[in-house]
């Protein structure tokens, strides 16, 4: 029975649902889907995308960034749980951390991220579909990759703002360098690797 959701670097995989806990009520303060890495023991070598809010309005955006941004100020890595009903203390944990549900496949998840980051992208035509799927404020972003497949999604997203890119930068994340900030290397990850789900 796992009661304390901490978990160290070398554990990480990709398609983990994560999320660290700060404030004066320890509530969840953030949370993400693990979509590529390299070198489980150099926090700059993961990535995670995760829902924020914008800093000059309301709006809320998927965002990219490293391990070490996302643990900021050095809080403790955690990980959400998945098929936990027969587990008792399931029913007691902090919301959102815990459910009865079944995770989909590790590639399902990261290709589920993959597509609302792309889509988020574009909010002037993906806003309100993106709301209908994980929420106003993207709060349901990693639990519906973690629980769900796109291919089944009866909601329709507008990526046709990749056209202008190379048919092989569209729709993946793959590992990129440490020494480059995540705003450098958008066109970087934006390409094809092995873990593409096909139908």
């Amino acid at each position: 029975m796992v009661i304390n959701h901490k978990i160290p670097l070398s554990v990480i995989l990709r398609g983990d649902h994560i999320y660290v806990r700060g404030g004066f009520f320890k509530k969840m303060q953030r949370q993400g889907i693990i979509v590529a890495g390299v070198d489980f023991s150099r926090r700059e070598q993961w990535l995670v995308i995760r829902p924020r809010q914008k800093k000059y309005n309301e709006d809320f955006e998927l965002c990219l960034v490293t391990l070490s941004e996302f643990l900021y100020p050095q809080l403790k890595l955690r990980r959400v749980l998945y098929e936990q009903g027969d587990v008792l203390l399931h029913h007691w944990r902090l919301p959102g951390t815990s459910y009865v549900e079944l995770c989909v496949h590790s590639d399902v998840i990261v290709n589920n991220a993959r597509i609302l980051y792309a889509a988020s992208q574009s909010l002037f035509t993906n806003r309100e579909r993106l709301n209908e799927l994980i929420g106003s404020k993207y709060e349901n972003f990693s639990y519906i990759c973690s629980t769900t497949d796109s291919r089944n999604w009866t909601i329709p997203f507008e990526l046709s703002y990749l056209n202008h890119q190379s048919s092989s930068n569209i729709m993946s994340l793959a590992p990129r360098e440490s020494s480059l900030p995540p705003q450098e290397t958008i066109q970087n990850i934006m390409r094809d690797d092995n873990n593409d789900i096909t139908d």
